[in-house]
């Protein structure tokens, strides 16, 4: 994406716990990836986590708009420059690549601050490209801004990692602006929000015989309204609060209920729902 992802398989991640992280980040310090954290699809903002595999979202780096004359006239030269600058470990080659027009020195700051993590993820065995995953967030909200890629990404080049234990993948977006090829990253908008500052949200769906369809859930950031579908019955954003959950339950012997969390404590818990059918919460 106009972010870096990377992968690590469940028995390889670095030992910090996701939730804990996000709940003791600075806002000036740190925002999500371009989905959001959740352990589910897409998010955290840090980052996707499911049972096989979690994921951590790092930024790119990008600096001066004079970067622009980096860009390449091929796909396959892109990734030859990535290759090459993953193999002699060199910033400044990856620097050179960026599409940044648009970004702010804040927005640079922070993608420097990100950028030591793209070498720190293993040998690396292979890299090419990949289509872009579908389930990719573009643009989100959060701390009172949105973000949006620099540009429309069309692609990503995945990098191939060798672990001492596992494998990881390393995941950035390109684009095709003007004739030339870029990796992109993230520019914010300034929200202009004065409400409170936005807090870690969760959901869970509970119940131990699930068969869960169509979960879909609608929430707060900073003053701007979303909604999401979700592939699993949880759920984690940064934001005002969760207005709205539902799911469709093809049980008979179903029993659970939604219950909805701000900043590590519970908040709201829905009625107990029974066997199969449509089953909401809402705010009150």
């Amino acid at each position: 994406t106009r972010q870096v992802t990377t992968r690590y398989s469940s028995k390889t991640l670095p030992g910090t716990d996701l939730k804990s992280a996000i709940a003791s980040s600075r806002a000036d310090d740190h925002f999500p990836s371009a989905s959001r954290f959740t352990s589910c699809a897409g998010c955290a903002q840090f980052g996707i986590v499911t049972a096989n595999m979690k994921r951590l979202t790092l930024l790119i780096l990008a600096l001066t708009h004079s970067l622009f004359a980096g860009g390449t006239d091929s796909v396959d030269a892109l990734v030859g420059e990535v290759k090459a600058a993953f193999a002699a470990k060199d910033a400044k080659r990856i620097e050179a690549l960026i599409y940044d027009k648009g970004m702010s020195e804040s927005d640079r700051k922070l993608a420097f601050s990100q950028f030591p993590g793209l070498f720190l993820a293993g040998k690396v065995e292979k890299i090419e490209t990949a289509p872009l995953d579908p389930d990719t967030k573009l643009v989100f909200v959060h701390l009172g801004k949105k973000y949006s890629p620099t540009y429309q990404p069309i692609g990503t080049i995945v990098i191939h990692h060798k672990l001492d234990k596992g494998s990881s993948e390393t995941a950035m977006q390109y684009a095709a602006v003007a004739g030339k090829y870029y990796l992109v990253t993230s520019k914010s908008e300034d929200l202009k929000w004065k409400g409170p500052a936005d807090t870690g949200l969760s959901l869970m769906i509970t119940g131990g015989n699930q068969d869960l369809t169509n979960i879909k859930v609608k929430y707060n950031q900073s003053g701007v309204n979303g909604e999401e579908s979700l592939k699993y019955p949880s759920f984690s954003i940064w934001g005002q609060y969760i207005d709205e959950v539902s799911f469709t339950s093809t049980k008979d012997d179903y029993e659970g209920s939604i219950i909805v969390s701000a900043a590590g404590k519970e908040v709201a818990r829905s009625e107990v729902f029974h066997g199969k059918g449509n089953f909401k919460y809402k705010r009150k």
